[in-house]
C-alpha cells in the first residue's frame, strides 16, 4: 500500500476517533427503540457528483461533513440521541477491499476488545465488520457494512457506533433497514447529460 494511502487511512481513523469520542445520552422522554424503529423518514443528499437516498429513523440528525480526501470521496454523519447511536455513510476509492479491511485494522490506533469481518457476498453488501474497542473509561461497539458499488473501485461504507460493550440487538434491525434503503447514483446533471 503506498505511503500516501497509509497516511490518509491513519488521518481518517484519527478523525473517526474524534467523532467516536462524542458521547450519546439517551433522553428519558423517548420510548424504547422498538417503537422508534417503525418511524423512518426518507433523506436525499446531493454530494458532489452523487445523489444519495436512504431512510433513517425520524429521530436521527443527518449532517454532511467536509471530511474527504484522495480515497474518501464524501462523508455523511448521522447521530440519534434517542436511540443512542451514531454513524457514517461514506464512499471510498479502494482497489482491494479485503486487503484494505485487514490492513486498516492493523494500522488502527483503537484498542480492540473484539473484531470480526464476515464476507457477505451472498447478501446486499460485500463485508460486515463488527467490533468493540476500549476508549479509556468506556467501550464503543460498531457494526459496519462495505459494498463495492461500481467497477471504478468505489466502495460504500455504512458504519453504526454505540457506547456499549456489545452492539445492541435492537439496533441491528434499524441498521439493516438503513443499509437496505441506501441508493447511490451519479448525478447526470453534473456530467452534462440530460
Amino acid at each position: 500500500m503506498p505511503i500516501r494511502t497509509v497516511f490518509f487511512v491513519i488521518i481518517a481513523l484519527i478523525i473517526q476517533y474524534i467523532y467516536l469520542q462524542g458521547s450519546l445520552i439517551s433522553s428519558p422522554h423517548y420510548p424504547s427503540s422498538k417503537i422508534f424503529s417503525k418511524v423512518y423518514q426518507s433523506q436525499q443528499y446531493i454530494v458532489d457528483e452523487y445523489i444519495v437516498n436512504f431512510d433513517i429513523p425520524a429521530t436521527t440528525e443527518v449532517h454532511l461533513t467536509p471530511d474527504k480526501g484522495q480515497e474518501m470521496l464524501f462523508n455523511i454523519y448521522f447521530v440519534d440521541s434517542a436511540l443512542s447511536f451514531r454513524g457514517y455513510i461514506q464512499v471510498w476509492i479502494i482497489n482491494d477491499l479485503p486487503y484494505f479491511l485487514t490492513n486498516s485494522k492493523s494500522l488502527s490506533p483503537f484498542d480492540f476488545i473484539s473484531y470480526s469481518i464476515v464476507n457477505m457476498s451472498n447478501s446486499n453488501y460485500d463485508f460486515q465488520e463488527e467490533w468493540t474497542a476500549n476508549f479509556g473509561e468506556k467501550s464503543i461497539s460498531a457494526l459496519e457494512y462495505w459494498l463495492t458499488i461500481n467497477p471504478n473501485n468505489e466502495v460504500l461504507r455504512i458504519s453504526f457506533f454505540t457506547d456499549n460493550n456489545d452492539f445492541p440487538a435492537d439496533l441491528v434491525s434499524i441498521a439493516q433497514h438503513i443499509v437496505s434503503t441506501i441508493e447511490i447514483d451519479k448525478n447526470s446533471q453534473i456530467h452534462g447529460k440530460p
